[in-house]
């Protein structure tokens, strides 16, 4: 009549396969069966047609014989098993000893347990406990974001693995004592242990974890084999960092409101929330937390030695599962996890800070949950010591200046700087420095004194960069295609001393000027004016020391008002002796010069050549935004060094060929920069470019541009998603941090920490910063 009516199957046989396994060597056996019981339970059950039980047998020899049963899930639960088991060994003992097998008759059977349960849950009944999951859940997120070493695919798989520990007996002991303490069970205090870690890993501090629960609540049904487990979403909230104690609070309030409301069916609550739905993870929960206790009924037949072994599927529910047996040896754990999303290396880790957890809560019970040892000692020597042991001796003790003279010592007459108009020497670019230098002290410019520059990009502007060096000032470029009022606003923001330009900016420079209270207005020099004058061309008086300001870089403002970053003379050579020591500069290499002097990359552009009597080629810009012309000038000038944007990069390689095999035939390092670089485009490189490898650089204007690089000689794997940054440049030190600055585990998100000299003292005249 178009309704689903309960047909009882009629008793059938089972037909029992045997397996002759005794003609296999010893050192075979083992490892055969293993094989052969995950072979049987990979192998699917036919829910249209046949038993959803089978067993198979394994003989190893003529006293010795191995069972395989395997149910299906819908016709049992864990419990079940124990209850199949005990019948078995009853049953299988009469049969040896002779005696006719006699089972206690039951009082019910699953079909009573159907039929009352769904009469019993409906009305006021199911009204109540439909009424207590939905205010339960309102609002619950719909994934756990763990940290994954693979991108979630579309489409859930479950290939799976699984990780075994042990938590050992007294720390077990000392787990029951505190819970009796706190008025908690040891299933609590496990699942609080288990959600800090969840907190620690994800970050986020509303957890729903699902949970499997008997639900034999009655007494009649507890000899029954069949399905009467249903699962809980235990839904948490960590916020506010409380204690220890304060967790385990929160979580005994869950879990009791949840065990008072277990009768709802899984199903029938997911039916009745309509939780959005996507195929590539289970819905409400994609994380599982289950306490068993070992059962006291052992496995005991007279005259025959009986035992069990564990075999691993191959296959996981869900994302994680930790599932824990209460044991005379402690609590044996096991994670079982989704192959597809986590490396077992991962899972290992996971395991090792859930037992630091668990020590910490004995240790200090009422810690903030922020406290809480996470990181094993070995792991935090290694994230804090052993991966930022980055000391190198070099010349930070001093000034770009001094560096500078004694290069441009050596090499007089070698070329220093070349742009389409102008080519200067060693020898004339010191030259024109000294004057720039000696006519900015006599205005008064000295050690932190701000002195702004409004120029074109050529190598003039590497003259003033340098000159303000050698006076002790800081040099803060303005860009030439901002319009007036920006300039007028970086100027009155910075209270620069001095604005050095050209007489071609004048005019336009007096529009910004003319913006600022006179009180605010910084003097004007020109080039012009300090070229034809009187200044000598010697060096100046000594003026820079190394924790002086070296330059300002103000930033785009696009997330609220421009702050200038300020970086000391420190910070400017320890980033420069990084540069070249890991691109192994030398006096044949060309840098280009292709940024605009108000980013940060154009300071170690302009400079960093000239410490090693390299070349700084200043690429004009309107050759610096085209690809093609750009090939043919890095080509012609000779560039070594070439670092640009992956989004320029990728127009590099879209350029038409030409012919020529080797169009970036001078190229000696390539460095992305200022957008992530993708692994798409690094297997493009290679594929043109195998011998030029690529120096993934990344660092913030804070702390003197790159603090980490990561060298790539050759094309990422196909299963590679992100390319790394790399490691800490010389001196500098990295940590990766949580919300409460916090070391994070390997593997995990948090925010990136920088260290060391490259630090800036902050944002000029903005301490609050």
């Amino acid at each position: 009549n178009d309704q689903p009516v309960q047909i009882i199957a009629a008793e059938g046989v089972v037909s029992l396969m045997v397996e002759d396994f005794r003609s296999l060597p010893d050192s075979l056996r083992e490892e055969e069966v293993l094989r052969a019981a995950k072979s049987e339970a990979q192998r699917l059950f036919d829910l249209s047609r046949g038993l959803l039980w089978r067993m198979r047998i394994l003989r190893l020899g003529e006293q010795e014989h191995v069972i395989l049963l395997t149910l299906h899930h819908l016709i049992a639960d864990g419990w079940s098993l124990n209850v199949l088991m005990q019948e078995f060994l009853s049953l299988y003992g009469s049969y040896a000893s002779g005696r006719t097998p006699a089972l206690p008759p039951l009082p019910i059977q699953y079909a009573d347990y159907a039929h009352w349960q769904r009469d019993w849950l409906q009305g006021d009944v199911l009204d109540a406990q439909l009424k207590y999951w939905k205010m339960s859940l309102d609002g619950a997120p719909a994934v756990l974001s763990l940290p994954t070493d693979r991108p979630r695919p579309a489409v859930e798989g479950h290939h799976g693995a699984r990780h075994e520990f042990l938590i050992p007996a007294d720390l077990v002991g000392q787990l029951r004592a505190l819970s009796r303490r706190q008025g908690a069970t040891l299933f609590m205090t496990l699942l609080g242990a288990f959600q800090v870690l969840l907190l620690r890993y994800s970050g986020q501090t509303d957890l729903c974890i699902g949970t499997p629960i008997a639900n034999r609540t009655r007494l009649e049904i507890e000899p029954l084999i069949g399905l009467f487990v249903n699962t809980l979403v235990l839904r948490t909230d960590l916020a506010g960092n409380p204690t220890l104690t304060g967790l385990l609070a929160r979580v005994k309030e869950v879990v009791l409101g949840a065990q008072t409301h277990q009768d709802l069916p899984f199903e029938q609550l997911v039916d009745e929330l309509q939780p959005m739905r996507a195929l590539s993870h289970a819905p409400l929960f994609q994380v599982m937390f289950a306490l068993q206790t070992l059962s006291s009924n052992e496995l005991e037949l007279p005259g025959f030695e009986i035992s069990t072994f564990d075999v691993d599927p191959g296959s996981a529910q869900f994302d994680l599962s930790l599932d824990l047996l209460d044991s005379q040896a402690g609590v044996e754990a096991v994670f079982e996890y989704n192959a597809d999303l986590f490396n077992a290396a991962t899972i290992e880790r996971m395991a090792a800070h859930l037992q630091r957890i668990l020590q910490g809560i004995i240790e200090n019970p009422d810690a903030r949950l922020s406290d809480v040892p996470l990181l094993t000692e070995s792991e935090s020597h290694q994230v804090l010591v052993e991966w930022n042991d980055t000391a190198s001796a070099g010349r930070e003790d001093a000034s770009f200046a001094e560096l500078f003279e004694t290069q441009a010592g050596r090499t007089p007459d070698a070329v220093a700087v070349a742009g389409e108009t102008h080519v200067f020497t060693y020898r004339d670019l010191d030259t024109r420095a000294n004057r720039i230098a000696n006519a900015l002290a006599a205005s008064g410019v000295g050690p932190d004194s701000i002195v702004a520059v409004l120029n074109e990009r050529d190598p003039g502007s590497v003259a003033m960069l340098i000159g303000i060096f050698k006076a002790g000032g800081a040099y803060l470029p303005l860009d030439p295609a901002h319009p007036a009022p920006r300039w007028a606003s970086i100027l009155e923001l910075s209270r620069a001393a001095v604005v050095l330009t050209a007489d071609s900016w004048k005019s336009r420079l007096a529009d910004a000027l003319a913006l600022l209270p006179q009180s605010a207005r910084p003097r004007l020099l020109t080039i012009e004016e300090i070229l034809n004058g009187a200044w000598a061309g010697d060096s100046p008086l000594r003026r820079s020391s190394p924790s002086q300001l070296a330059y300002v870089i103000y930033t785009s403002g696009s997330t609220g008002t421009p702050k200038g970053v300020m970086v000391t003379q420190r910070g400017l050579i320890n980033h420069l002796m990084s540069k070249l020591v890991m691109l192994h500069l030398g006096p044949a290499d060309v840098i280009a010069q292709t940024a605009s002097l108000c980013f940060d990359i154009s300071v170690w552009q302009c400079i960093t050549a000239l410490l090693c009597g390299g070349r700084t080629l200043v690429v004009p810009d309107e050759i610096a935004h085209d690809p093609e012309r750009l090939q043919a000038h890095l080509r012609e000038g000779g560039a070594t060094v070439l670092e640009i944007v992956p989004t320029l990069l990728q127009a590099l390689l879209d350029v038409p060929s030409t012919g020529q095999t080797v169009v970036l035939s001078t190229l000696r390092w390539v460095l992305p920069t200022g957008e992530a670089l993708s692994p798409e485009l690094s297997r493009r490189w290679f594929e043109h470019y195998p011998d030029i490898p690529l120096l993934n650089a990344y660092g913030p204007a804070e702390c003197a541009d790159d603090v980490a690089i990561a060298e790539i000689t050759g094309p990422p794997e196909k299963e590679t998603v992100s390319m790394p940054i790399g490691r800490p440049i010389h001196n500098m030190r990295l940590y990766i941090l949580d919300r409460w600055l916090v070391p994070v585990p390997i593997g995990t998100p948090g925010e990136l920490c920088v260290a060391g000299p490259g630090v800036g003292r902050g944002y000029l005249n903005d301490p609050a910063r």
